[in-house]
């Protein structure tokens, strides 16, 4: 058999026209005719190379992808065709053999997805030109800012083409603040009226109020807007908080500009307690022995018990009732026979 098949090949290369089959044919193998096409052997009165597979073994080239021509089913090469054409790219090239270019399955302009290319947010798509891949971001598209980096609620900025953007700003336009964003809609963020970014300040504030004379700026600390130290005034005495720290005419501002001497218990005439001293000081004047007690002028007097009432052992204390039951100074009572004198009759 296999002797027969060598037979029918050789007789449809040598003797194309003359050469008759064999009878029984042998079995179909791969043959290929003159013009390169592949098919299958076929033996009825005479061999013949038939059944073709549409592939050929002449070489062609795609948009450099190395492929063959394909064959039709009478085994003549297809012009124009390869077997290297497939799904279209990105390469300026036609790689589907339609006559296009760089086109999407609809005809339009050949995309590749979603893209974002700084990853922050501003994002667009992959769109073919010139053979290359470009992040298209349309016009008019924003990205949300987040909190608290940007400290206006609801904060969107506009998307530029390469994919940066404009400053973080509100839904609606407020007075501009330190909070990172283009509150009043004038392009730039924390600045006063005309200026340009970052020239934002303010007075100090307490819990009383502003600081006339001082002033805070806005600062930008850990890419978060803030209110900078404050710059204030030296005090003064003027009844205001000059250098804002919440006192008013701190310290000694309002002290006259003389020496203040100050005095001495011993020549106020004072013996306990304590007094002024002056100069806005205070003295102590120390306590008083057994027996005195410090009296309203601040002195040690004697104490002495009104008629009828009796001395107590604490030397200080008057009670009508001999012994002082209402005291207990020590063993045996609270009475001081020996030194209360009797009441009188």
């Amino acid at each position: 058999m296999l002797g027969g098949a060598l037979w029918c090949l050789f007789t449809l290369v040598a003797f194309p026209v003359h050469a008759i089959c064999p009878d029984p044919p042998p079995p179909p193998t791969t043959c290929i005719n003159a013009k390169g096409c592949y098919g299958m052997t076929e033996c009825d009165d005479y061999p013949r190379c038939g059944s073709f597979s549409g592939v050929s073994n002449v070489a062609c080239t795609v948009c450099g992808d190395q492929g063959h021509v394909r064959c039709d089913w009478e085994g003549n090469l297809i012009a124009g065709s390869c077997s290297a054409y497939g799904e279209e790219k990105c390469d300026a090239c036609d790689n589907d053999g339609d006559s296009l270019i760089d086109e999407g399955p609809d005809g339009g302009v050949l995309t590749g997805g979603a893209c974002d290319p700084l990853s922050n947010g501003c994002t667009g798509t992959r769109t073919c030109s010139a053979g290359q891949f470009q992040c298209v971001i349309p016009s008019g598209t924003r990205r949300h800012c987040d909190e608290p980096k940007y400290g206006c609620e609801n904060a969107t900025a506009a998307c530029q083409p390469d994919g940066t953007h404009g400053p973080c700003r509100p839904a609606t336009t407020t007075q501009e603040k330190c909070n990172g964003c283009d509150d009043n809609w004038d392009g730039f963020v924390d600045n006063l009226p005309g200026q340009g970014a970052g020239t934002l300040t303010q007075e100090c504030r307490t819990t009383a109020g502003t600081c006339a004379g001082s002033v805070q700026a806005c600062i930008v600390q850990d890419s978060i807007s803030m209110w900078g130290q404050c710059v204030a005034p030296t005090e003064s005495c003027n009844g205001l908080d000059d250098d804002c720290d919440g006192n008013i005419d701190e310290g000694d501002v309002c002290a006259l500009y003389c020496t203040c001497t100050p005095t001495t218990c011993a020549s106020q005439g004072k013996t306990c307690g304590s007094v002024p001293d002056g100069c806005g000081g205070t003295l102590s004047c120390g306590t008083c022995p057994a027996g005195q007690a410090c009296g309203a002028a601040n002195t040690c007097d004697t104490v002495t018990c009104p008629p009828s009432q009796y001395l107590c052992c604490d030397q200080l204390t008057c009670s009508p009732q001999k012994g002082c039951p209402e005291m207990a100074c020590g063993p045996g009572g609270g009475g001081d026979e020996g030194s209360s004198s009797e009441p009188l009759p």
